[in-house]
């Protein structure tokens, strides 16, 4: 039979029965493609222990360089979790794990603790550069408030050409930078409200985490002297102002979300948030560290009074409290003999820790600090020592002090009044914007102006005992990131307006 008979190709049957079908010839290619890149994976693997048995920097380079694709990947195609995973490295840099000198720093030593804190610190700026190229990036020109606080950053990157510290003030330079990177894109792909939410409820697993392990395990438990007669709650190396202010943004996010959120509130959701709360006002007591616990409670004091007073009332009573406070530092005869009537009171013995009523009106010796740190200031106004760089006038003043105590103080002793200026701006605008949003909701930013106008009256009133925003860590980033979400919000506003 013919093959036009047949229906069949005039092809002998023999090549016909040999000849491979369409479908199996991909798939012995694929085989193929696999068992070239094992060979590849097998060949390369070999290479790299060979090289690693004689130098072990190769295995390290080549992990950093795997690690480093991977987060990468993540940060461009999940931006989000890439950049709530950053904010969760921050805390965990600020961790201390050991005991190390002041004057470490300014010698240039270099330990685990520190390679480890470098480390995280790339990390985070690796994540915050692919997260920029993401979709859900949003390209627009600069505001005012990334530009000010770029000037910032730059002038502290500079100040290390005039700095006694130079290798410091690079090292925290580029920190400063890498943290701003990192608020910038932030708010960029995750929006006010969802940037907010991010970097303020990291800490709240942190905090419980590391207090229930240092109230179970020995080795976990405060290990810093702080000179006080009465011991004072904190986990590893962490000093216990830094674990209080670290436990008073945990419990003012949980509050926040539960008083302020936009989900329905159900009576379970609210038990269980307020024990949470109660559990974090606890560790925040046990830490007996007075600024983060006065912050909180004129973080809180601050919302509660914006729905009840008016704004010029709010404005006048802020500006009495700093007459007071003007006249406490100024007078401080009269508090002490008050204090000293009264120092039987509960509240107060609680609030002394220990500790004389001369000692606390002094601000636990940070009185005599701040009036050397001020002459220090008036010898060089304008530039400063550099970022970090007078760390060693301030050793040699009290040893104790590696920074001023002071968020404002630190910023004039390291870039002058030339590079505090725009810090201080952009904080003071965020505030009055978060101040003004609040009674008029835009939207889903309603929740952000009241989470901006917290978590700044915090960082702010944190920040007159404690260096706070004037060094690279979690307060700076909480700030900027509050003064970046406060001028979208302003941006906003601006925009409705005109429609």
């Amino acid at each position: 039979m013919s093959g036009v008979a047949s229906g069949l190709p005039d092809t002998p049957r023999d090549s016909i029965s040999r000849a491979p079908s369409r479908r199996v010839r991909p798939r012995l290619q694929a085989a193929g493609h696999h068992w070239l890149l094992v060979v590849t994976t097998v060949s390369a693997a070999a290479m790299v222990g060979a090289l690693g048995a004689q130098h072990a920097i190769v295995f390290a380079a080549i992990a950093a360089l795997i690690g480093g694709a991977a987060v990468c990947v993540l940060a461009h195609f999940r931006p989000a979790t890439a950049l709530t995973g950053a904010f969760f490295l921050l805390p965990i840099a600020a961790t201390k794990f050991r005991s190390r000198p002041a004057t470490a720093s300014m010698a240039g030593e270099v330990d685990a603790q520190i390679i480890f804190e470098l480390v995280l610190y790339a990390m985070i700026g690796l994540v915050s550069v692919a997260a920029s190229s993401a979709r859900v990036f949003q390209w627009r020109r600069p505001t005012v408030a990334e530009m000010l606080l770029a000037a910032y950053t730059l002038m502290a990157m500079a100040s290390a050409l005039w700095s006694a510290t130079p290798l410091l003030s690079v090292v925290r330079g580029g920190q400063l930078a890498a943290l701003l990177l990192l608020c910038v894109v932030a708010v960029r792909v995750m929006g006010t409200g969802g940037v907010i939410d991010r970097v303020s409820e990291v800490v709240v697993p942190y905090v419980l985490i590391c207090a229930s392990m240092a109230a179970l395990f020995p080795w976990a438990a405060n290990h810093v002297s702080t000179g006080v007669p009465i011991g004072r709650f904190s986990w590893f190396y962490v000093h216990p102002i830094t674990a209080a202010s670290f436990a008073g943004v945990a419990g003012l996010s949980v509050y926040l979300k539960t008083m302020y959120g936009a989900r329905p509130r159900s009576f379970a959701r609210t038990f269980r948030s307020m024990l949470v709360i109660v559990l974090l006002l606890v560790i925040l007591a046990l830490t007996r560290s007075r600024g983060p616990m006065i912050a909180v409670a004129i973080a809180v004091g601050l919302l509660i009074a914006r729905r009840r007073v008016p704004r010029w009332l709010m404005a006048m009573a802020l500006a009495a409290g700093l007459v007071i406070a003007a006249l406490y530092v100024n007078a401080a005869t009269p508090w002490t003999e008050w204090m000293r009537a009264h120092s039987d009171a509960p509240l107060l013995q609680f609030l002394l820790r220990g500790q004389g009523v001369e000692d606390v009106v002094d601000f636990s010796g940070r009185g005599e600090l701040w009036k050397g740190a001020t002459r220090l200031f008036t010898a060089r106004p304008l530039l400063g020592y550099g970022y970090g760089g007078a760390r060693g006038l301030l050793l040699d003043a009290l040893p104790w002090a590696g920074d001023a105590h002071n968020g404002v103080i630190q910023t004039l002793l390291d870039v002058g009044l030339i590079g505090s200026i725009p810090l201080w701006l952009a904080l003071m605008r965020a505030f009055i914007t978060a101040l003004v949003s609040c009674g008029k909701p835009i939207g889903s930013r309603s929740y952000a102006s009241v989470a901006v106008l917290a978590f700044l009256a915090f960082v702010l009133v944190n920040s007159v005992t404690d260096v706070g925003f004037a060094e690279p860590g979690y307060p700076f980033v909480l700030a900027v990131t509050c003064v970046l979400a406060a001028e979208w919000m302003r941006d906003a506003r601006g925009a409705r307006a005109a429609i």
